[in-house]
């Protein structure tokens, strides 16, 4: 007897090591860990590059919904500075930290890309003295009879995504609303419905921003999202797309072992 606990056999301790050194192994190799190449992804359309970015966060940091993942004043949003981008250039992503992630986005089916002017008289006007008054200043929008615009990700890793869309009209059109859907290879998640936005004051689920939660990605890495138009003017100011963690069954499995033997050596 040593201590509180019986030691037990020699082959007990060796079998007891090997698991515990199998854990630290599939830890190191990334077994058991999440996928690392989308953690977090911050997307906003801007016609200009140096004005009206987002460099702080969205409904993810909102204190007003508690919405989403936490985000700091110091995530980077990707800036889409075209209307669209075409399956052979897609425009390709960095994470919040400004690290390049493997991931791609391709944009169809909007009719342009611009601004309500970036003053108080033009984008919602109860956001203007707020840090997220650049992601709803700048959009995608589809004036077409029926409009679609589709959001194709490609390169991500196999899992579940929570997807967080951001659409806002004018403060003189803020009866316009959309329907979103999402589909990563399997059941398609949706629909929600976002706005109208009502000249909402604050980051409000549902008038200004929608979430697709746990949207399973397959192996081919692709996730579409399909916009429409439920009333009025398709409005696409942003979005957001957080990897949702996972443990591997081969982390599980190690550590589940070293709690069985620990258990039994407990008791022996």
């Amino acid at each position: 007897m040593h201590g509180l606990f019986h030691t037990g056999t020699a082959r007990d301790d060796s079998t007891f090591t090997r698991l515990k050194y199998l854990a630290l192994a599939l830890a190191a190799i990334g077994i058991g860990a999440p996928a690392a190449n989308a953690t977090l992804i911050d997307v906003q359309w801007n016609p200009s590059t140096t004005a009206n970015i987002m460099t702080g966060n969205a409904a993810t940091g909102s204190t007003d919904t508690g919405s989403g993942s936490t985000a700091a004043t110091t995530d980077i949003w990707n800036q889409a500075t075209q209307q669209s981008y075409a399956s052979t250039a897609p425009l390709a992503l960095n994470d919040v930290a400004g690290n390049s992630t493997g991931v791609t986005l391709a944009v169809t089916g909007t009719s342009g890309i611009g601004n309500y002017g970036g003053t108080v008289n033009s984008a919602p006007a109860s956001y203007f003295t707020t840090n997220v008054f650049p992601l709803f200043d700048n959009i995608i929008y589809s004036t077409s009879t029926t409009p679609m615009v589709t959001l194709t990700f490609n390169g991500l890793a196999a899992g579940n995504y929570n997807l967080f869309l951001y659409s806002s009209g004018d403060q003189n059109s803020n009866t316009r609303a959309i329907g979103v859907t999402a589909n990563g290879g399997g059941a398609t998640a949706g629909p929600i419905n976002i706005g109208p936005s009502g000249g909402a004051t604050a980051m409000t689920s549902g008038l200004n921003f929608g979430e697709l939660s746990q949207v399973a990605v397959n192996s081919s890495g692709v996730l579409n999202v399909n916009v429409s138009s439920v009333s009025g003017e398709l409005d696409v100011d942003g979005l957001q797309l957080q990897s949702v963690p996972e443990p591997g069954a081969l982390g599980l499995l190690a550590l589940g072992g070293m709690g069985l033997l620990s258990r039994r050596r407990r008791h022996a």
